[in-house]
């Protein structure tokens, strides 16, 4: 059979002079009758074809169904074996399962896609040059596939999809075209406007401004007030990050700005479970400055550290005019308190360095001064008050007690022990003996230990042991912390130093007068010692307690700079006045 297929006016032969009319069938009511718009919860994926088949003297031919093969080319120029297009889709229908295409007076109609449901997606329409392919078979109930179906082969030239009139404006939305729309994962849309590439004006008094969500949980959103709220994805971390432009050399990085009645500008909160720190932090030589109009920087109600890793933490009051850094508690019914603690590689000092005859001051709230440093002279000025330093106390309650059993002991062995204790600046107190003084060992060897145990004594910061086994011609010590009150000496579990002969007095907390000054005070001691050497230009008054000294008695010195008080009776050099 030989055929031509007419479209409207024109003619497309092929081997089979097919006749066919191909056309987008749309409903008269929808030209001619008003419709509301509705709007639809998807696209339908198919295509509504009709089309005539006539032999080549414009007869129709046989009533039947027959077996149809459809294809959809994409670009080239539409001639069969030019080999430039390239094939999308194709959709046979043969009667062998029962989708074979019925033709009555020769005329037929299908829905392109019904069969092959991929057309939708196979098929690109957003661009203009698709070629639709009809290849008529015969009538076979049974053949399979379509080229056992004796087909006369592709329609030469191919039919080029058109649109509909009202179609045209298909590529737009209110006169809008796509790149006019946020696209998503689209990668980069280019704005060369002059207008805001995105621009909302919400007039509802609620709902967000902008919500974005991952898997359900909202990550950004921007309430109908502009407050913006970022939260992390399950199981990870938020992080708002502001970079400045490589090339860029001032200006402000995060700036905000508030109005009237703005408590916090910037607030940062973590719940009580997962307390979080906040981090201000200025990489390299940068300066890090925070400032304020009112000048006060205020750090909240609950206990705050300000802390300092690695070097110096230093505040400079860098002004062109005299300064003062002050630390004040302006709340009057509450109690502030300045500490400089020690710890870890941090020293504990206060270092004032300036040159100034109140280089450092303790006052009163009224202002009078009661403490004061004058770096100028290094004169210290204590007023209407007792200056006083205390050292260590001695130990007390010595207990010596020994055991005939458990220990390595030399036998036969008298053992004496003495305790001191030692202040924060390493200095010593008078060496306590034990009761009983001295502890013999028994004859057996290897067979003797000894316990000596005390009582703290206040402000020692270790405690000197020591021990004598030839009645105190040679002395070995040994050292163990504030925490231990008590040793057991079996031998093997201590290691015994030579020491000289232990403190007979107290040499802790004591104020020593340098330099040309006369006298060293020892409160724990109960001494005042006349230092040799000095040329005394003045006159000096030792005022004595009550009860120190008698009537008609004076200090004698026995030469070695011990001082007793004795009789003028018993002086003869004494010259009583």
């Amino acid at each position: 059979m030989r055929a031509t297929v007419i479209l409207g006016k024109f003619k497309r032969t092929n081997s089979m002079m097919l006749v066919g009319l191909f056309f987008a069938v749309v409903s008269l009511n929808a030209f001619l009758q008003p419709r509301t718009a509705e709007a639809a919860t998807g696209i339908n994926q198919q295509i509504n074809f009709q089309g005539k088949v006539v032999n080549p003297d414009g007869t129709n031919i046989p009533n039947g169904t027959y077996n149809i093969e459809f294809k959809i080319y994409q670009d080239g120029n539409g001639v069969l074996g030019g080999g430039d297009e390239t094939l999308k889709w194709t959709e046979s229908r043969l009667r062998n399962n029962s989708q074979g295409v019925t033709i009555t007076d020769g005329i037929f109609q299908v829905n392109l896609g019904s069969v092959n449901t991929a057309l939708g997606t196979a098929v690109d329409f957003n661009q203009d040059t698709l070629w639709l392919s009809i290849n008529l078979g015969n009538t076979n109930a049974t053949c399979t596939p379509f080229s056992g179906c004796s087909p006369d082969g592709e329609m030469n030239p191919f039919i080029r999809f058109t649109s509909a009139p009202y179609a045209l404006n298909s590529g737009k939305l209110s006169g809008l075209t796509s790149s006019q729309f946020v696209q998503l994962a689209q990668g980069v849309q280019v704005d060369a406007s002059s207008a805001s590439s995105i621009f909302i004006n919400k007039t509802g008094a609620s709902g967000n401004l902008l919500e974005l969500q991952r898997a359900g949980t909202d990550v950004l959103a921007v309430d109908n007030n502009g407050t913006a709220t970022l939260q992390a994805a399950a199981g990870n971390n938020a992080t708002l990050t502001v970079k400045q432009a490589s090339t860029a050399t001032s200006g402000d990085i995060f700036s905000v700005t508030g109005s009237n009645g703005t408590s916090k500008f910037i607030q940062v909160t973590s719940t009580a479970a997962n307390q979080g720190s906040v981090i201000v932090q200025s990489l390299g030589s940068n300066t890090l400055t925070v400032d304020s109009g009112s000048g006060t920087l205020v750090v909240g109600t609950t206990t705050t550290t300000i802390q300092k890793s690695g070097a110096a933490l230093t505040i400079d009051l860098a002004t062109a005019a005299a300064s003062t850094l002050t630390i004040t508690n302006s709340n009057a019914s509450n109690t502030a308190s300045l500490s400089v603690e020690g710890g870890g590689s941090f020293g504990g000092n206060v270092l004032v360095k300036t040159d100034s005859a109140s280089a450092f001051q303790v006052q009163t709230s009224g202002s009078t001064n009661l403490f004061n440093i004058d770096s100028t002279t290094g004169d210290i000025t204590s007023n209407h008050g007792t200056l006083t330093v205390n050292g260590a106390n001695n130990p007390t309650n010595v207990v010596i007690s020994g055991s005939p059993s458990g220990g390595t002991l030399a036998a036969s062995t008298t053992f004496a022990y003495r305790v001191a204790a030692t202040d924060i600046s390493g200095s010593i107190t008078q060496a306590v003996a034990g009761t009983p003084t001295s502890y013999t060992s028994g004859a057996g060897p290897n067979n003797n230990q000894v316990a000596v145990s005390w009582s703290a004594g206040t402000g020692a910061q270790s405690y000197r042991i020591y021990r004598t086994t030839n009645g105190g011609t040679n002395w070995f010590v040994n050292t163990v912390s504030s925490a231990t009150t008590s040793i057991n000496d079996n031998g093997t579990n201590f290691t015994w130093s030579t020491a000289g002969t232990p403190p007979t007095t107290n040499a802790t907390g004591g104020v020593t007068l340098a330099g040309g000054t006369p006298l060293i005070f020892n409160g724990n001691g109960g001494t005042v010692t006349l230092q040799p050497s000095i040329s005394v230009t003045s006159s000096y008054g030792l005022s004595l307690p009550t009860g120190q000294g008698g009537v008609n008695t004076v200090l004698l010195n026995d030469g070695s700079g011990n001082l007793t008080w004795v009789g003028t009776a018993g002086c003869s050099t004494c010259v009583a006045t």
